[in-house]
């Protein structure tokens, strides 16, 4: 922790000292080593980039892309990673982006930036606008720098507001980043797995691997909407997910978790079955079987020749051992659909096995007996919410607590047992 506060109030210090925008050019700025340099796109947005002090331009090496929250400028979040996380900042090429629009906050010597997508529609069912927004600006700028710097991976994060962008890109442009890291914000409706229908960019969304990070004691962006952001890709069966959360942490970037992130994303994508094979055997010892699930997964995937064929096979045989007694049970329960009292079970049991094959039956099954708790649930959700918004609570209990007894198959129940608890 004390290295963490160092590394913010050193990046607030360098923040203040902030030099002036340079001049947009066509040009991306070269890195130099041990060195933070600034640069402007051609589109205008601003950004920082700093090297490892081993970099050499010849080796290739992974980038993390940070985005800054609101009123704020990117160089604090680059510079706080140097200082609380120097192993991080050793081992990735930083880049920090600037939104396009100045805040009012902001100074000559201190220039603050606000990112805008709120309208932005992207690849998304939803209509909107797909320019002028700082999701088109980030995409121009990512596929610019990889083209231009020696880079072999990006991972992108984000903070408040930049987490909500971060949600924006990785899910409109799956093809430039190898992983995510939300951080301390949700995902807002044009951004969520379902608003996206189209076969290819849906697979591809799912071979990125996403690590939602959020502080339980934030007062700025509360810890439900990156629960309820973590669930949304859990029940859109997304293989590659992990929230990380701190019981003791509020909304402050340099006391949160991001290096367990960023170390699990590196871990997640890595391209030796080996590797992938140890992290899968050290996933199924902790319990994590979901992560195990995934690595065994890639690594059979990595393993062109064959050479782990027996040992994955064995690795996926202890899970699947696990899984098929509770799967059974499940599955009776589903069929009967008496009543939920056994949702909240199955449904910590699909976060870590929903990917095993002995669990694809009762997931199907779950999945269709959704489809019939859907609507209903949908239909009394929005008015329950119109109820509490108009002081009407004993109404909007009500209708919260018919889809927690009636409709607890669908994508609602969550959302509405959540409310019925907080607000007691």
């Amino acid at each position: 922790m004390a290295n963490a506060l160092a590394g913010l109030v050193i990046a607030l210090l360098l923040q203040q000292a902030a030099p002036a925008p340079p001049q947009p050019s066509a040009a991306i700025v070269a890195p130099v080593a041990g060195k933070l340099v600034d640069g402007a796109h051609a589109n205008g947005m601003t950004y920082h980039i700093r090297a490892p002090a081993t970099f050499d331009p010849k080796k290739p090496l992974p980038a993390i892309v940070i985005l800054h929250g609101s009123n704020m400028n990117s160089r604090a979040y680059v510079d706080t990673i140097v200082s609380a996380w120097p192993e991080i900042a050793e081992d990735y090429l930083l880049i920090g982006l600037n939104g396009e629009r100045r805040s009012p906050a902001s100074r000559t010597d201190d220039p603050r930036y606000n990112y805008t997508y709120v309208n932005f529609g992207g690849r998304s069912k939803y209509p909107g606008t797909n320019k002028n927004e700082s999701p088109r600006y980030v995409e121009e700028v990512l596929r610019d720098m990889k083209a231009a710097l020696p880079i072999t991976k990006i991972f992108v994060g984000g903070h408040s507001q930049g987490g909500f962008l971060t949600y924006m890109i990785f899910m409109n442009y799956p093809e430039l980043v190898a992983g995510a890291f939300p951080i301390s914000a949700g995902v807002i409706i044009q951004a969520e797995p379902v608003a996206f229908v189209d076969p290819e960019i849906r697979a591809a969304q799912r071979r990125i691997p996403i690590a939602v990070v959020h502080g339980m004691n934030d007062p700025t962006v509360a810890f439900s909407q990156g629960e309820s952001s973590y669930e949304s890709f859990e029940d859109d069966s997304f293989p590659m997910l992990r929230l990380f959360k701190d019981r003791m942490a509020g909304h402050m970037f340099a006391l949160l978790p991001v290096d367990d992130a960023i170390r699990w994303l590196e871990a997640m994508t890595s391209e030796s079955p080996a590797a992938l094979a140890s992290l899968a055997e050290k996933s199924i010892g902790e319990g994590k079987f979901r992560d195990a699930l995934a690595a065994i997964a890639r690594a059979r995937e990595q393993d062109k020749d064959g050479k782990l064929k027996g040992k994955l096979a064995d690795l996926s045989g202890r899970v699947e051992r696990l899984v098929v007694p509770r799967a059974k049970t499940y599955l009776k329960a589903i069929q009967a659909a008496r009543d939920g009292a056994w949702v909240d079970d199955f449904l910590e049991f699909r976060k870590h096995f929903e990917f095993a094959d002995a669990a694809k039956e009762v997931v199907a099954a779950y999945k269709a007996l959704r489809e019939t708790h859907e609507k209903p649930a949908e239909e009394l959700f929005w008015p329950a919410r119109q109820d509490f918004m108009q002081k009407r609570k004993k109404e909007g209990r009500e209708k919260l607590a018919e889809i927690v007894r009636k409709y607890y198959a669908s994508s609602w129940y969550r959302v509405a047992k959540r409310w019925l608890e907080e607000d007691e």
